[in-house]
Parts: C-alpha cells; structure tokens; sequence
C-alpha cells in the first residue's frame, strides 16, 4: 500500500459518522457518572474519564474523587467497542460483565453501587 493511499483510508475512516450505539453506550456511562455524583452530594466530584483503547473497545473509568480532600478512586472501568455494545464492565473482579444494551449497563452498574463495599467508600468519602 502506498503512503497515499494509507492517508485517505484513514482520513475516510476518520471522517465516517460514528456509531450512534457507540454515542449512546458512552452517554449513558457519564448519565451514571452523574446519577453517582448527585447522590453522593458535593462532597464527592464523579467523572467519566477515556482511558486507553484495548482490544475490549475504548476504555473509560468512572472515578470519584473526594473534594477538598486527597482520595481519589476508580469505582469502576468500562470497555465500548466501535459498535457501541456489548459494553465490558469491570467491577474489579476476575471476569468483565458484559452489558448487551443501555438498559442492562444501567442495571449492572445500579447493582455494583448497592454493593455495601461501595456505598461504604463513597459514604466515607463524602463526609
């Protein structure tokens, strides 16, 4: 392939409407980030970050960090393939949760935050 022809490939790929599922599994991962951030109040800021790409999708991290003070922590990762869902969930445990669509990765992510481990944490670091 010659350098030219490298170029405009990528620049087509690069220029190409993303995918709307894509849009919308990310979307609701920052409407989870901010759900935790209202329930928790303002002693807690929640951010959805990009991370790295992996072969899982692009990476993003659902951290809280306490203000005015100095613990910050990753409640959890999550992994969006180019297609949008399954969304991989890591909830810090052997195997990632696969979220076949927006309903369920609210409701997985819903469960983990009712974990007494997690609720424990966010507690601690809002007061």
């Amino acid at each position: 392939m010659r350098i030219e022809s490298l170029t405009e490939s990528l620049r087509d790929a690069l220029n190409a409407d993303p995918s709307t599922d894509y849009e919308r599994a990310v979307g609701a991962l920052q409407e989870v980030a901010t759900a935790i951030g209202v329930a928790t109040g303002q002693g807690v800021k929640v951010s959805l970050e990009r991370g790295w790409a992996t072969n899982l999708g692009d990476g993003y991290r659902v951290t809280a960090e306490q203000v005015g003070g100095a613990v910050t922590t990753t409640l959890f990762r999550a992994y969006v393939p180019p297609a949008g869902f399954p969304v991989s969930l890591d909830f810090a445990e052997e195997d990632p949760v696969s979220a076949p669509d927006q309903e369920s990765l609210v409701d997985l992510t819903a469960g983990f935050l009712q974990r007494p481990s997690v609720v424990a944490t966010l507690r601690t670091m809002r007061s």
